[in-house]
């Protein structure tokens, strides 16, 4: 997955309420610029922190980059249609993309919406429910720091194995009993070498997607990543997906199970 230029010029585009006033004095920080696009962002929970905002940039375009947007090619949002809601009397699109399509699910409606302004200024909408959702996942980081900062490891061991960094393949699976592979994948690990995992590792590549699929189930952390798989000699090139792993006795692991191996 390629990754754009992004180009963060340290500002802000703050509001108070839904009743927006797109003065000059109110473009301050975090604007942006994609495929020579520029952007700003437009918050609608006044609430939120400098720290909280600019954690919620870094995160945002970090994904809106991947996904390569093209803003000309815009559609209306789902359930804002460009004669329904509209915020500061403008309507709210979602943009379409060229690259992996990396929407954050569930939150996938709530993510991706713009405006352009009467002066041709486009501005990026955080509803007050995706930056609640941000919040959400700040607090599993700070819950779960040691995973979390374990997933850069992680990413490097997947996409570069070794015999040195891969573990045995039964720390590498977290199987879900309620899921009806289960019995298929616990006898496939159980006689699976690390020769092995590393060919199959070497098949795949997964790259971070936004922190907002951060999240617990059974009572461990859970991120989803793109992952993206080939295989030569089933005649297909990469194809991606995204893909849930979880972190259980200090690792993170492939997770197989109901209600969160694909999002």
């Amino acid at each position: 997955m390629k990754m754009k230029s992004i180009y963060l010029l340290f500002g802000l585009f703050l509001v108070g309420s839904l009743h927006l006033a797109f003065s000059e004095q109110k473009i301050g920080s975090f604007p942006m610029e994609i495929e020579d696009v520029e952007l700003f962002f437009v918050f609608a929970d006044d609430g939120l922190s400098e720290d909280e905002k600019a954690f919620i940039v870094e995160d945002y375009t970090f994904v809106l980059a991947a996904m390569n947007p093209r803003f000309e090619a815009s559609y209306a949002a789902r359930g804002r249609p460009d004669t329904g809601e509209k915020i500061g009397g403008i309507a709210l699109r979602k943009f379409s993309y060229e690259g992996p399509a990396l929407w954050p699910q569930p939150w996938g409606d709530e993510f991706g919406l713009f405006g352009t302004t009467e002066d041709g200024k486009k501005f990026l909408f955080i509803s007050k429910k995706l930056s609640d959702r941000y919040r959400e996942a700040i607090t599993l980081i700070n819950q779960y720091p040691e995973a979390y900062h374990a997933l850069s490891d992680f990413i490097e061991m997947v996409n570069h194995p070794t015999a040195t960094n891969v573990p045995h393949p039964k720390d590498f699976a977290y199987l879900n009993r309620e899921d009806n592979r289960y019995d298929f994948k616990k006898e496939e690990i159980k006689n699976q070498t690390k020769d092995d995992l590393i060919e199959q590792l070497i098949q795949m590549t997964i790259s971070p997607t936004s922190i907002l699929t951060l999240r617990k189930i059974e009572g461990e952390l859970m991120i989803a990543f793109y992952l993206e798989i080939s295989s030569e000699s089933a005649g297909f090139s990469k194809q991606g997906v995204m893909w849930s792993f979880i972190y259980q006795d200090d690792y993170w692991k492939m997770y197989y199970g109901i209600g969160g191996a694909l999002f």
